[in-house]
């Protein structure tokens, strides 16, 4: 490649290979002369909103992730794997921790989010955390190992989820499902609470939904704490402001996320929204540099804030992949991007499931509802499995989870 044709390529860096930043780079096949790079100090990416179950050995963490270096060779990409440690945005170009720079024309900010303790004391040393495959693993192996101790001794192995979100009480089902249905394990070897500072189960989600997910969890005997303000964390429970204590063996903190904290080290001087995710315009640039996007968890949008969901971040980054990076490297200036809320889905295993439309309507929790709310969260699982891995990986998974 000649020096001239060095300078035409326009430099695309991506920093972070979660939902987001992987469907930025799943298909820039399309653009000429550009060349595209994934940051990201982990091997794999993580279908996140799956975790739970890997938490609860209802899916192996193997079938939950994708390596970025195949994803780089199928989709045409660079990986480095690598931290970011400071970004120069004068001559945009990035440190990295392997000792090595990288210049980029564009950075596309998808760190992610991290879990949010909201400083409670103690959370940080008796929480277990579920923010990435480790996590999952390690909660697994502490519960199996609680259950099968408390199974021996004729006891009961206490676990207390704090935050009672999609991630929570998924959680918990999932876990209930896992350690009640083995024959060598009693049911009664295994309690399960809930602890939420809300009035409801689900807040984000429709009245009628909370309140189906709330009876179909007490029909499990899964004991229900709602308008309880968590005040710190100790070795054994839980202590809420209101002077009660909630004795555990371990306990999950699923309460909340915030952007990644290393944003504000590494972005100084552009603007930061109430959330502590990056300002972004309505083409998703920042307001301070145009050349630097944001999207998902890191970003906040002015106008319009979004959901931290992976709906939201997988729409973004195939804006920025369709709409906004052609235009860009065209000189242009991108459409808008929109955001087309196209629902939610619930799931609480085997038991029951719900569905919310944009409109607000719900339905699901049992009959046909409920068959259609399993049907579509099976789809949308199976629809990210495809994407990155194909059909083999679809039928792998199903096939997994059916027999085994």
């Amino acid at each position: 490649m000649s020096k001239a044709e060095e300078k035409t390529i326009q430099k695309i860096v991506v920093l972070g290979g979660g939902i987001g930043g992987i469907n930025v780079l799943r298909d820039l096949k399309h653009l000429s002369n550009i060349s595209a790079t994934l940051i990201d100090p982990n091997p794999f990416h993580v279908c996140k909103p799956s975790l739970h179950e890997v938490a609860a050995g209802t899916l192996t963490s193997k079938d939950n992730r994708f390596a970025f270096k195949a994803l780089a060779t199928e989709f045409g990409f660079n990986f480095i794997q690598a931290k970011a440690l400071s970004i120069d945005t004068i001559s945009r170009k990035i440190q990295l921790s392997s000792d090595t720079e990288i210049a980029y024309d564009w950075l596309i900010v998808a760190c992610g989010a991290v879990p949010n303790d909201f400083k409670t004391e103690g959370a940080d040393q008796h929480c277990y955390f579920l923010n990435n495959i480790a996590d999952a693993d390690v909660i697994y192996s502490k519960v199996r190992l609680g259950v099968t101790s408390a199974f021996q001794e004729k006891k009961s192995f206490n676990v207390a989820i704090i935050g009672a979100g999609p991630t929570g009480v998924q959680l918990t089902a999932a876990l209930y499902e896992t350690f009640t249905k083995k024959e060598t394990i009693s049911p009664h070897s295994i309690s399960l609470q809930i602890i939420e500072g809300q009035n409801r189960l689900l807040p984000s989600f429709h009245k009628d939904i909370s309140e189906g997910a709330a009876r179909r969890l007490k029909e499990l005997n899964i004991q229900l704490n709602l308008n309880a303000k968590v005040e710190a964390i100790r070795e054994n429970g839980v202590a809420l402001a209101n002077g009660t204590f909630l004795p555990a063996d371990m306990v999950i903190w699923t309460a909340g996320v915030k952007p990644n904290i290393t944003l504000k080290k590494l972005f100084p001087d552009l603007e930061f929204g109430r959330n502590g995710g990056l300002v972004v315009t309505n083409t998703l640039q920042t307001t301070k540099d145009p050349h630097i996007l944001a999207i998902g968890d890191c970003a906040f949008i002015l106008k319009s804030p979004l959901p931290p969901t992976a709906q939201a971040a997988r729409k973004e980054g195939i804006y920025l992949q369709k709409i906004a990076l052609p235009a860009l490297i065209s000189g242009k200036t991108p459409k808008p991007f929109i955001y087309n809320n196209q629902g939610s889905i619930v799931v609480l295993g085997k038991y029951a499931g719900w569905g919310e439309l944009p409109s607000g309507k719900s339905f699901g929790g049992k009959g046909l509802g409920n068959r259609w709310a399993q049907l579509l969260h099976s789809i949308l699982s199976a629809r990210q499995q495809y994407e990155l891995g194909g059909l083999t990986s679809v039928l792998k998974k199903f096939l997994k989870k059916k027999f085994l």
